[in-house]
């Protein structure tokens, strides 16, 4: 896009306050001097010199006698209804707001997959397991990684993670 081009849709976009002469003087001289170079734009100040004659031409019919009265009796009459303002909610009440706007299906399936998550960390931290090892006597073992899907296929990752992170017989058996 040339120069010329990008003036010319400044100066239109600028052609209707510059005819009522609402633009800074800097800016109106600007269009002016752009206006003397340029057919199309003036041209166009022309077109809007025309609708506004037009426009001052015409005549605004009187309003019907009585139609003030008539609004205003009408406006007492009416009960304006106001909206309640809505009640500020803590941050902590965002969730529950949140929830409250799902549909009956979307709330039964969001507590049924945060069951399930809490069901699934509580499982993967150990806290099933280790009561029911306390529970027969057994010494408690950390089921923080591979250590669920035993016994892992030798030669498999889980193998070769068990084999690093298993405790070294040096160590007694503590990591």
């Amino acid at each position: 896009m040339d120069t010329d081009a990008m003036t010319c849709m400044h100066v239109l976009r600028n052609l209707d306050r510059y005819q009522d002469g609402e633009l800074s003087p800097r800016a109106a001289s600007r269009v002016k001097a752009h206006l003397m170079s340029c057919r199309a734009c003036t041209e166009e100040l022309e077109h809007i010199r025309e609708l506004d004659a037009v426009l001052e031409a015409s005549v605004v019919p009187p309003p019907p006698p009585g139609m003030a009265a008539r609004i205003m009796a009408e406006a007492r009459g009416k009960v304006w209804e106001t909206a309640a303002p809505a009640p500020v909610v803590p941050w902590y009440g965002w969730p529950v707001r949140w929830l409250g706007a799902m549909s009956l299906s979307m709330r039964a399936a969001a507590l049924a997959t945060s069951l399930l998550a809490c069901l699934v960390g509580f499982s993967m931290g150990g806290g099933f397991t280790r009561n029911q090892q306390q529970a027969a006597g057994r010494p408690q073992t950390d089921l923080a990684g591979f250590e669920w899907f035993e016994p892992a296929p030798p030669g498999s990752v889980a193998s070769a993670y068990l084999a690093m992170v298993a405790p070294s017989a040096g160590e007694g058996g503590a990591r």
